[in-house]
């Protein structure tokens, strides 16, 4: 057969392919493989090189480049014209009621997560992808404690290991808007083998942990390349920053997508950062957190990144089974309706309440939930100038009744130490904008804020007052510190937001 016949030939060999294409106008190709099924994006390498593979096990010899690039063209158009329209997902899938875990091994295995238990299947009804750099997870064993993954959690409190594992349950849900997992800590503390050790316990990775990105379009090449984002040593978050997270975590409109960004059914991820202080410094993206403070680790009670990461690999089968164990329990107790609703993550609260049991006496998430809002409210509202004027205005004061030009005036007439290093809006729409913005944090320490429109030029008032006297968090704060647990209602170890993070751990916790 001449040469000018390889493409004719390799279109035969791939009679079998099943072409298909997202909802993302991406095609793809379901092509079997020693007896399992891979599916693989047409324009990736790794299709490429099975097509390559065929024809060289048919003809014995390479197949000319010229003839796999007619051939790649033609089984596209193919995939647009008569292909099906299908999801593809990226280690996690929630379809038709039940949860898939994608292992990435050489068998395209995955784990089958149903109300009744999870098992190890080997033809998922659902299709993954493959990203570069995803590492394969070990088969999960049953019989495993939760407890196993605190020592690869560093120095870390009870509430802050029961938020870590909600924030897994809820990835493994599969069901976004997923909450951002917030480490801090002082130097020394394991911010960064916590954040590792999470991330690999569910999606390892070859480079488990990044740098945060600068731009939108590399925020688009990281969704396309990873499950879970997990950034290390943030030192600051700017509000533009803050923004291209929050729309990670929850959904919004990418202008910078493009084809082979976003080869999966979502582009909404699962975060994790990591900072010596909370660089979480905006409402809305706090709102869309889960805070975790580290304590230093003694230097007798460290271990050597070779000798903890031996032990992980020996329990991390056990763990992920007890992971699994969470969320059938999750899935088997779905229809509970005695979860309270507390902030924007509410489905995030309701499915690790729905877990807990597995684990912990009901109710134990959501304590630790509250109090991690609440940590966070007092300490944003401390780095907040508009916040802070506010509180003591209102504590000195007891209300105020006027526009946005009269407040501002008020606060700048209050002086420079409620700035906390921030200067205030310039103007009245500038500070109108702000307090809305921390509204919530006010909310959360019983001050609220009313706008109504009145008067004869029609001005906008606005009407600031508490709910509670002024020292009533205080008095009712010191029976909780005085107690040993939770852990989280002591806010003793709290670190301030805002500073900078100039240098990370080496050693690591036992």
């Amino acid at each position: 057969m001449s040469r000018g016949n390889d493409a004719e030939l390799l279109l035969r060999l791939a009679e079998d392919v099943k072409l298909f294409r997202t909802e993302w106008k991406e095609p793809y190709a379901d092509i079997d493989v020693d007896g399992h099924r891979e599916t693989w994006p047409l324009a990736s390498e790794d299709f490429r090189d099975r097509l390559v593979e065929r024809f060289l096990r048919s003809e014995g010899q390479p197949i000319q480049k010229t003839a796999v690039g007619d051939v790649l063209a033609t089984l596209r158009a193919k995939a647009f014209i008569g292909g099906e329209t299908k999801p593809v997902f990226m280690r996690v899938a929630d379809f038709e009621g039940k949860r898939y875990l994608d292992l990435a091994n050489d068998k395209w295995e995955a784990v089958e997560i149903s109300a009744t238990g999870w098992k190890i299947v080997a033809n998922p009804p659902v299709r993954f992808c493959r990203a570069p750099g995803m590492l394969p997870l070990p088969k999960p064993a049953r019989g495993g404690k939760i407890e196993e993954f605190r020592p690869f959690q560093g120095n870390i409190s009870d509430d802050g290991f029961v938020l870590v594992i909600g924030w897994l349950l809820t990835v493994l849900n599969g069901r976004p808007p997923y909450p951002v997992l917030s480490f801090s800590g002082l130097q020394g503390s394991a911010k960064s083998s916590a954040s590792r050790f999470t991330r690999n316990i569910i999606d390892p990775a070859l480079t488990p942990l990044g740098t945060l990105p600068s731009t939108q379009a590399e925020y688009s090449r990281a969704v396309g390349q990873n499950w879970i984002l997990a950034w290390d040593n943030v030192s600051h978050i700017n509000d533009k920053t803050s923004d291209a997270l929050c729309r990670l975590s929850t959904g919004g409109y990418d202008p910078h997508y493009r084809p082979g960004c976003r080869p999966c059914a979502s582009h909404i991820r699962p975060i994790i950062l990591n900072s010596i202080v909370n660089c979480v410094v905006r409402p809305d993206l706090a709102d869309r957190a889960l805070f975790v403070t580290l304590d230093p680790i003694k230097d007798k009670a460290r271990k050597n990144e070779y000798e903890l990461q031996a032990k992980f690999e020996k329990a991390w089968p056990r763990i992920l089974g007890a992971l699994l164990d969470g969320v059938a329990a999750g899935l088997a107790n779905s229809g509970c309706n005695h979860v309270e609703n507390i902030g924007r993550m509410v489905d995030m609260h309701q499915f690790a309440s729905c877990c807990e049991k597995t684990y912990w006496t009901e109710g134990t998430f959501g304590a630790a939930y509250r109090a991690s809002r609440k940590r966070a409210a007092i300490v944003l509202s401390e780095v907040n100038p508009v916040a802070t004027g506010v509180i003591r205005l209102v504590d000195e004061q007891g209300s105020f009744n006027g526009t946005a030009t009269e407040l501002l005036s008020r606060l700048n007439a209050m002086g420079k130490d409620i700035r906390t290093g921030v200067k205030l809006p310039g103007g009245p729409g500038a500070l109108s904008g702000e307090l809305t913005r921390v509204e919530p944090l006010l909310e959360s320490q019983g001050i609220v804020i009313d706008r109504d429109r009145t008067g004869q030029q029609g001005a906008r008032q606005i009407f600031i007052k508490r709910l509670e006297p002024p020292n009533a968090k205080s008095r009712s704060s010191k029976p909780r510190q005085a107690k040993p647990k939770p852990a989280a209602a002591n806010l003793q170890g709290l670190l301030p937001l805002g500073l900078p993070d100039d240098t990370d751990d080496e050693l690591e916790p036992a």
